[in-house]
């Protein structure tokens, strides 16, 4: 059933109050008299002649085609049927209007009206009367009206269909001033000016909400023909505005040169409204604001983050998942990464003289069939993803590569020290700082022969030391001071290897053996920078928490590496035999114990005895003992490791889960991180519990509530006081920090301008 109906307008919109048939919630059409103007959003799209029938064919496919109305209505509306306006719509996207127009010939002989209806509506018409209300005086069809009218005086094309026709506009109240020409092409200019600066140019006299509407309407329709790069970005004042805080995590994620390497590594994607600039910006402000996933931006108004970003409203679910899927099919998260990492080693070398490196597993809880790895959290074997990350010396993330499934951090650290010499300048040799289960005196050498240096744990069986060997070491680095009790020596790891060994020593006794090949550095600072590990910890744990880290932003899967190997499952089935056999014969030797302990020796003096009295205990132990021999002799002949492609069933595929996906959203979260991190050690002179609760200030200001304002080429963002005045000049004091900066907002000429609102302006408000 049609939802078309013809009904008044609810705002008068025209003096005689006309006739409107409304198509849905947000598009209507008013006829006044021969012409009819579409109506979208309460502003006027589009100006045609009721009569002609190309006009009526290229409005109906392009509502169609800019998803503004249903084929349903507009067949209803328009009085077009469903196969012809399938073929204009092919012929307009083939085309254009020229192709359209050879289909639009009129009809292939005269009309079949009689001659008394065809004089009663020519003089109809002549008296003034519309097509509409002549149709319904003479109970005929609209469209059989307009077919008589067609030879009536007056109604050869109009110059409005001989431009059309042509391809040209012509000027109009309506057309001002965005030049709305359904199935019209943008001018050159204005996509050049569009695709270069990523903004239109600034007009002189401010635009009302309706034309801003119609120019926001005018580029959708632009984009569904792939005509436009991306959306202009134009930001609009306004007040009491949610999450414009979020907008002071800009100045840092510029300053790390985010948003320039994300453009020179992906360039551009596929024409549209949404462009790369746009998805990146959107998913930088969803992280800043804890919205981990696209599907959270439900629970969002896309009006109130689109602001921030410049256009009318922001990228909804199912757009952003498909343009971030768009993303990871061009497969170079991995080079963007290594973008970054270069220009942080080209402006800060510094914070790469310490590399921490640790493995991060990401349980999977899909139903596909993946490898298991040992899941610390939760203390079992489950399907999951092993990971491996190299963070700087402050603990910030700098890259992260995906290993194989229970691979070894012995194992995965060679390759990624290729990938760290790749990134650091020439010359510079990093110390690379793990936990025990990089222990291997073999790998230490190659890491030695590779460049770099090493600070680890010792492994194994330690000696220990007595309390006078050690003495206490004070040293002041990172602007803090401390103090250990340790003992410096050598220890001999390998046949060829010496190594220095650092150790410290607690109150209660206990002692920590810290290895390292660095002799140059005070004991104290070996010490240091090996328990500082925990910062990367402390990143797992915050990062997880607040950027959903583990999270698996999709399930897709694609082939795995046939010549990747897993754990042998015969091998692990022959374990987990091997380990009911010795329960076995461990309950047996319990029984024969506990026989030998109630033992009568008035009846069995003897071990003779005994062990004729208790033959069959002692046989069933004797042959479970051989069993498990056995197994074990069977196990020494079955590899550790297989291919992949041997442990799947039959007619299943090996897979693994995609990690190009994952990949870039962690690199969207670590340099969301990195920003705020960087605020952090702004604001650290500026508030005096920072290291409690710097973080904590930081979210509260991310959403905060204020206004925007544009004056002489800045946008002016002003918050709104926080929830305690110390927190508030403290922001404050931060917002004038990064105005020195002055910062450009990427994709436009505007600097960004931040202040916060005194308490006294707001009570006077």
């Amino acid at each position: 059933m049609s939802n078309t109906v013809t009904t008044p307008l609810s705002l008068d919109i025209s003096p005689d109050n006309s006739e409107v048939v409304t198509l849905n919630h947000r598009v209507w059409l008013r006829y006044e008299e021969d012409l009819c103007v579409v109506w979208v959003h309460h502003a006027p799209w589009h100006r045609f002649v009721a009569n002609s029938d190309l006009d009526r064919r290229i409005v109906g496919a392009n509502l169609v085609m800019a998803g503004l109305a249903k084929t349903v209505d507009v067949v209803s509306a328009l009085g077009i049927s469903r196969a012809t306006l399938h073929r204009d719509r092919e012929r307009l996207v083939e085309g254009g209007l020229p192709a359209l127009a050879e289909l639009c010939k009129g009809p292939k002989g005269p009309t079949k009206a009689r001659p008394q209806l065809r004089a009663r509506a020519r003089r109809y018409y002549r008296q003034g009367d519309s097509k509409r209300a002549i149709a319904r005086k003479l109970g005929v069809d609209e469209r059989t009206i307009r077919t008589i009218l067609k030879d009536a005086p007056g109604a050869s094309p109009t110059p409005r269909q001989a431009q059309l026709l042509e391809g040209g506009s012509e000027p109009s109240a309506l057309d001002s001033p965005a030049q709305v020409i359904l199935g019209a092409r943008p001018t050159p200019e204005l996509v050049e000016a569009t695709d270069s600066a990523g903004f239109a140019p600034e007009e002189p006299h401010p635009r009302s909400t309706s034309e801003r509407d119609l120019e926001r309407t005018v580029e959708r329709v632009w984009a569904r023909f792939g005509l436009i790069t991306e959306a202009s970005v134009r930001f609009v004042a306004g007040h009491d505005l949610r999450f414009v805080g979020v907008l002071l995590i800009v100045p840092a994620l510029v300053a790390q040169g985010f948003f320039e390497g994300v453009e020179a590594t992906y360039g551009k994607l596929k024409n549209g409204f949404y462009g790369l600039r746009h998805t990146v910006m959107t998913l930088c402000l969803m992280m800043a604001l804890r919205i981990t996933r696209a599907e959270h931006l439900a629970g969002v108004a896309p009006g109130a983050l689109g602001r921030l970003l410049g256009l009318d409203r922001a990228p909804e679910v199912k757009t952003l998942r498909r343009r971030v899927h768009e993303i990871a099919k061009l497969g170079k998260a991995s080079a963007l990464m290594r973008w970054l990492a270069e220009r942080l080693a080209s402006s800060n070398a510094e914070v790469l003289g310490f590399l921490y490196i640790d493995g991060h597993v990401r349980a999977y809880s899909g139903k596909r069939r993946i490898s298991k790895a040992d899941v610390t959290q939760r203390r079992l074997a489950m399907p999951a993803v092993s990971d491996f990350w190299v963070n700087d010396a402050r603990g910030e993330p700098l890259f992260v590569v995906t290993g194989e499934v229970n691979a070894s951090l012995t194992a995965q650290l060679l390759p990624i020290l290729e990938e760290l010499r790749a990134v650091l300048p020439e010359g510079q040799r990093a110390t690379v700082v793990f936990d025990r289960g990089g222990w291997s005196p073999k790998l230490f050498r190659k890491i030695l022969e590779a460049g770099f240096d090493v600070l680890t744990y010792r492994k194994g069986k330690c000696p220990r030391y007595p309390a006078k060997d050690f003495a206490e070491h004070t040293l002041e680095i990172e602007g803090r001071k401390v103090s250990y009790w340790l003992r410096d020596g050598l220890v001999r790891p390998g046949a060829k290897l010496q190594l220095r060994c650092v150790v410290r020593w607690r109150g209660d006794g206990h002692q920590t053996h810290v290895v390292t090949s660095r002799r140059d550095l005070p004991a104290a600072e070996v010490a240091y920078r090996m328990f500082a590990r925990w910062r990367q910890e402390n990143y797992f744990k915050y990062a997880g928490e607040e950027f959903d880290l583990n999270a698996l932003d999709t399930y897709e899967v694609e082939p795995a590496d046939p010549q990747r190997t897993v754990p042998n499952p015969q091998r692990t089935k022959c374990d987990k035999t091997i380990g009911r056999w010795r329960k076995k014969a461990k309950d047996l030797e319990a029984q024969l114990g506990r026989a030998i302990d109630a033992n009568d020796e008035a009846h069995r003096a003897t071990a003779r005895g005994f062990k004729i009295a208790h033959a069959t205990l002692r046989n069933q132990l004797a042959e479970t003992r051989d069993e498990i021999a056995t197994l074990i002799e069977r196990r020494k002949r079955l590899p550790k490791r297989v291919p992949v492609t041997e442990v799947v069933r039959d007619g299943e595929e090996a897979v693994a889960l995609t990690v190009e996906h994952k990949h870039f959203m962690n690199i969207v979260k670590m340099a969301v991180y990195r920003a705020e991190s960087t605020l952090y050690r702004l604001l650290e002179p500026h508030y005096r519990r920072n290291e409690q609760e710097g973080r904590a200030l930081l979210r509260e200001a991310f959403r905060a509530s204020g206004s925007l304002a544009l004056t002489d080429g800045y946008l002016k963002v002003t918050l709104e006081p926080l929830s305690a005045p110390r927190r508030t000049r403290a922001i404050a004091a931060l917002c004038q920090e990064l105005n020195a900066a002055a910062t450009r907002i990427p994709g436009t000429s505007l600097r960004l301008q931040f202040d916060v609102q005194s308490e006294e302006c707001l009570k006077c408000a």
